[in-house]
């Protein structure tokens, strides 16, 4: 009998998934050795819900990333890459600060999933960061009308604009500060196009001039 304990299997090495899944509600994560355990069972585990449990038990943000991008079944994928997102988008979470937030956002290498998220972000700078991240002026104009950005990168959106019909339907949709300065960028680019038209017509007067003294010599 007592070799027969010595040599008992503990619950989270059972055979059966529902004493496994058991044993994850009565390990805790604060407990080093448990915690060992706890990791074990979320990623080496050959139950799909063995390693879900876990993962939701240990709740860590790193781990569920690493499960997100690695584990072999797609709703335990998903199931991870929600908590991710969860975690991301709320104004305040427990499994991650906000100078991580950016941190992450800045090196994900998911492309896609940044794109999904990048409005439901819960302030201007996690945006921004997320936006940089992606790198493209036509989501920097989504932001610009959703009014997501600050005042200075509105400004540098703004300044960088030169398509003279996207300038128009900003200043159609946008109003205060925004609009003034998108006034003022028209201004300026139908100045800069008309200058462009006189140079060219004096370069066509000269060329034309050339060409006839060209004819005449």
């Amino acid at each position: 009998m007592i070799f027969k304990r010595l040599f008992a299997k503990k619950k989270w090495q059972s055979t059966k998934i529902s004493d496994r899944i058991s044993a994850v509600s009565e390990l805790d994560r604060l407990n080093g050795e448990q915690k060992s355990i706890l990791h074990e069972l979320a990623f080496n585990d050959a139950e799909k819900s063995v390693r879900r449990a876990a993962l939701e038990k240990l709740n860590d943000f790193s781990l569920f990333w690493q499960a997100a991008k690695k584990d072999p079944n797609e709703d335990v994928s998903r199931f991870a890459l929600k908590h991710i997102r969860d975690a991301l988008v709320a104004p305040q979470s427990e499994i991650i600060e906000q100078k991580e937030k950016a941190t992450f956002i800045k090196e994900c290498s998911n492309a896609k999933f940044i794109d999904e998220i990048k409005f439901l972000l819960p302030n201007e700078d996690l945006v921004e960061v997320a936006l940089q991240r992606l790198d493209k002026q036509d989501l920097y104009i989504e932001a610009l009308l959703q009014g997501r950005l600050s005042a200075d990168t509105a400004t540098a959106v703004v300044e960088s604009v030169n398509d003279l019909q996207t300038l128009k339907k900003l200043h159609k949709k946008l109003s205060g500060q925004s609009q003034i300065k998108i006034t003022n960028k028209i201004t300026e680019v139908e100045q800069h196009t008309i200058a462009l038209s006189q140079a060219e017509k004096k370069a066509r007067l000269v060329l034309a001039q050339l060409n006839a003294l060209k004819d005449k010599q």
